[in-house]
């Protein structure tokens, strides 16, 4: 998907919040399915496989086009200085959101993983 930037690499700012929507819904969903292992929604039926394979491809793309999009846009509007601290905030995020899922599955004991030779009856 990130590659559809280099052929689309500007979209109207409307588009740009249609796909926000749409990448946290999938966000939401995966984050979802991972709270509640290991007794996930259809966990042991291969439609829940193919829906939250689906589900994490889908999101990587949209969220990582949206990234480009908005590369793009600051490349365009203030040149590398805008480049420059777009990246400087992406990787604050990124921090941000290590540090948040570590304290959540390290110290909260938030996700717990699933086993697989143990039946689980959910």
């Amino acid at each position: 998907m990130s590659l559809l930037g280099v052929f689309v690499p500007y979209l109207r700012s409307r588009y740009i919040y249609l796909l926000t929507i749409i990448g946290s819904g999938l966000f939401t969903y995966t984050f979802v399915a991972a709270r509640l292992s290991p007794c996930s929604p259809l966990v042991d039926r291969l439609i829940g496989r193919i829906l939250i394979g689906l589900s994490w491809v889908l999101k990587y793309c949209v969220l990582y086009y949206i990234r480009v999009l908005l590369g793009n846009y600051f490349r365009r509007k203030s040149g590398h200085r805008g480049l420059f601290w777009f990246g400087v905030l992406t990787q604050i995020g990124s921090l941000i959101g290590a540090v948040i899922i570590y304290l959540l599955t390290e110290h909260l004991h938030l996700f717990r993983e699933r086993k697989i030779c143990v039946s689980y009856s959910c």
